[in-house]
This record gives structure tokens, C-alpha cells and sequence, in this order.
């Protein structure tokens, strides 16, 4: 009997444990930016900045040469579409997403939600034709998301950027919910990535 108490009770705690609320952080620049927190103590943390790739090369006086940076996510798809490619790509890739997770989004909370997203062409005709583009490619996402999970959209800057020199995208959002129901979204959604990436070679 005492051994039967002892599972009941492990089994009750790893119950507990994966319906206690879990915050994740998200955030996304050039990339995935990840921290988990469980009971307010970090628990888990995901920074994939840009890598540094050792040289093989040396110079001639035997000093290796500096090494160079492994571009993220994001530079890599706009090296190979173009600015306005790169955000067609993510927005599909999130509509996907969301789509295979929609029955458990719409049991978590998402706080903080914000996006920034400046569209700059090589004049100020071709930044105006883009910024169309863009708009219509990001706000049926965005509105989906507005009308169907909870999530409040305030802090969302999608501009043209006639004062700015260079394209500029970034997102960020906090999620709140238990590990099982987390566990199943990321589930879910890492089989959409694997798609994403073999389809983008990433």
C-alpha cells in the first residue's frame, strides 16, 4: 500500500506541475527569441542571435580571420525573397499555424502583443506600391487573429517608411497557460516549422 500512496502522490504532483500557469516570452527580430517562466523563475531560455562561424582560412602572418556571423531566420528569407518575400513567408507560415492550433489559442492568454513592421522602397512611389502589398498581406492575418483568439491587438505599427532608410520587422508577446497545453501548441507547431523549413531550405 505504502508504495501505491507513493505513486498516487508522484503522479498527483507531475498533474499539479503541468496544470500550474507557465508564461513564455516571445520574441522575434532576425530570430526566435524564447524564456519560460514557471512560478516566476526562468526556467528555460532560447536566444538564437546571429552565430559566429569559425574560419578555416588564415591569413598569410598566421592570424585566423575574424569570424564571420550565421544570419537568423528572418535575413536569411529576405536574402532569398526580398523584404516584402520574407513577410509573405512568416505571415503563411503563422496563418498555418494558427489554424492547426486555434482549438488550444483559444485557451491561453497573450499579453503584450506588439508588432512593428516599416516598409521602405528604393523611392517614394515604390515604398507607397509596397507598403499596399505588405497591408495586404499582414492585416487579413492580423484581423483573423483579432476576430477569432484572445488576443488584443493594440500596440501593432505598420507604416511606410518615406523617412526611414532600411525595412524594419519585429514582433513580441507573452503567453500564459499550463505546461500540457503548451506543450501540445509547441507540439503542433514544431511539426508546421519542420514544413516551413524545408520549404525555405533553412
Amino acid at each position: 500500500m505504502t508504495a501505491l500512496y507513493i505513486i498516487g502522490g508522484i503522479a498527483l504532483l507531475i498533474a499539479l506541475i503541468l496544470l500550474l500557469p507557465i508564461t513564455a516570452q516571445i520574441k522575434f527580430k532576425d530570430d526566435l527569441s524564447l524564456k519560460i517562466k514557471f512560478l516566476g523563475i526562468t526556467v528555460y531560455k532560447l536566444k538564437e542571435e546571429e552565430k559566429e562561424k569559425p574560419q578555416k582560412n588564415e591569413k598569410a602572418n598566421g592570424d585566423t580571420k575574424p569570424p564571420q556571423k550565421e544570419q537568423g531566420i528572418f535575413a536569411k528569407l529576405k536574402a532569398k525573397y526580398g523584404f516584402k518575400g520574407a513577410i509573405k513567408e512568416l505571415f503563411d507560415f503563422a496563418g498555418k499555424v494558427i489554424n492547426k492550433i486555434k482549438p488550444q489559442l483559444l485557451k491561453i492568454k497573450f499579453r503584450k502583443f506588439k508588432l512593428d513592421l516599416i516598409i521602405v522602397g528604393e523611392d517614394a512611389a515604390m515604398t507607397a506600391i509596397e507598403y499596399g502589398v505588405v497591408c495586404g498581406i499582414v492585416y487579413p492575418v492580423l484581423s483573423f487573429i483579432d476576430q477569432n483568439l484572445n488576443i488584443k491587438l493594440k500596440q501593432i505599427n505598420v507604416q511606410a517608411g518615406f523617412k526611414h532608410t532600411e525595412s524594419e520587422f519585429s514582433t513580441s508577446f507573452d503567453v500564459k497557460a499550463n505546461a500540457l497545453l503548451l506543450s501540445i501548441i509547441a507540439f503542433k507547431a514544431l511539426k508546421e516549422y519542420k514544413n516551413f523549413s524545408v520549404r525555405n531550405e533553412l
